[in-house]
């Protein structure tokens, strides 16, 4: 899909080329024809600056059956008013994907032609409403992907609820629109010039439990979270969770770090500038580790297997006098764009998170219970409970990228 940006200065500088653009109106071009710059009845307005038509962009069919078969020259009606790239521009200037062009008449505007495919990904929608989407897809030759991936840059839903590709498109800052959004696409590409539909006007309405109509604006495109994990490592006590959950890491700008074993734990220090020999203590070299205000350790159910290296991680992280932190934390932290208290293993687990996973019988003190607060909690329960939200236990569900963090379960919120 052809597009022509339209950017304006901030107005911090007289000079357009020290001000910081911002991203105005969306353009999309689909039909051979004429676009028209200047000022009243022209396509791309320029007043106040410019009254009359000061330039044409044609818009020309080429012979190939690709999509983006349309071809670009710039020419002016007043020579010596259009700049590409910063350079005056020829007579009948070819315009290529990339290129930015400005008026020198107009000093607050750039505008880039840009083509850009359209990469579709649903979630949680019922069979027919799904194929129907399709479908427009399709008319619109947009690309509907089977799992979630970089190139992903529309998500489709009915509702607004949280699942892990829902995490992913917050995380990459990807707009989640209704099929509706697709219906607007198709009626626009019948035309040579036309302004695109505002994603945020398709925000799908929120079913999610726990959260009100008010909450939609959330989930909207944030670049904040782009850099939500940054600075954090994540150590993740299973092999099969660290492959899953990497990625969610990684598009926050955080690191992670697979742990299961005293091995994993050596193979983690050997980025370190620490030189080991003899005898090791392993509780020292998990101390130095996890003592790092950017660690924080992914908990995972255990199991007979893992149960005893485990107990050594918690033990450790007691005696630091921080917890582990649950895997709905990241998808929680992303929602509310913050790791002020999700994420932060120094900060106590909320109530409703961890009193629904079952951890009696495995470990003698809470782990998610920092040291300090022992004693204070059990006294002042009954008037720092926050009403919990049910979190399956990640062991009877799988966390990926394409399957909701619900499964079959209810991935509820405490507000």
């Amino acid at each position: 899909m052809w597009e022509l940006q339209e950017f304006i200065g901030d107005g911090t500088s007289l000079n357009i080329l020290l001000q910081i653009l911002v991203l105005n109106k969306t353009f999309v071009i689909s039909q051979p024809g004429v676009i028209k710059f200047g000022g009243s009845g022209c396509d791309v307005d320029l007043r106040p600056a410019v009254c009359s038509e000061v330039a044409n962009m044609f818009v020309i069919g080429t012979d190939t059956n690709c999509v983006n078969g349309l071809q670009f020259n710039l020419s002016e009606n007043v020579q010596g008013q259009s700049l590409v790239n910063g350079v005056l521009s020829k007579e009948y200037q070819l315009i290529k994907s990339g290129d930015m062009v400005q008026f020198r008449s107009v000093s607050n505007k750039k505008f880039m032609l840009i083509y850009k495919e359209i990469n579709i990904l649903f979630s949680s929608m019922e069979r027919n409403i799904r194929k129907k989407a399709k479908t427009v897809a399709n008319l619109i030759h947009a690309k509907v992907l089977s799992d979630w991936s970089n190139e992903c840059n529309v998500l489709v839903m009915q509702s607004l609820i949280v699942t892990s590709k829902v995490i992913c498109a917050l995380l990459s800052c990807i707009p989640i629109v209704t099929p509706d959004y697709l219906e607007e696409i198709k009626k626009i590409q019948g035309y040579t010039f036309a302004t695109k539909p505002d994603p945020k006007d398709f925000l799908p309405i929120m079913k999610e439990e726990k959260l009100t109509q008010n909450d939609a604006s959330k989930f909207l495109p944030n670049d904040l979270r782009r850099l939500l994990f940054s600075g954090k490592v994540f150590f993740v006590l299973n092999k099969d969770k660290y492959n899953i959950l990497s990625e969610i890491i990684r598009l926050g700008n955080g690191s992670s770090c697979l742990l299961d074993s005293p091995d994993a734990l050596l193979t983690s220090n050997s980025n370190n500038k620490v030189h080991v020999t003899g005898h090791i203590a392993v509780d020292d070299l998990l101390r130095d580790i996890l003592s790092k205000p950017e660690s924080c350790v992914v908990h995972f159910h255990p199991t007979s297997v893992t149960e005893s290296w485990q107990r050594k991680v918690y033990s450790v992280l007691r005696s630091l006098r921080r917890r582990p932190i649950l895997e709905s934390e990241l998808g929680f932290a992303v929602v509310y764009c913050s790791t002020k208290l999700y994420c932060n293993p120094d900060k106590r687990c909320p109530d409703g998170l961890y009193q629904e996973i079952d951890i009696s019988g495995t470990f003698s003190v809470n782990p998610f219970q920092i040291d300090s607060e022992v004693v204070s909690s059990e006294l002042s329960q009954s008037s720092t409970t926050v009403v919990g939200a049910k979190i399956p236990d990640s062991t009877h569900r799988k966390f990926v990228p394409t399957v909701s963090f619900r499964s079959h379960h209810c991935f509820s919120f405490f507000v």
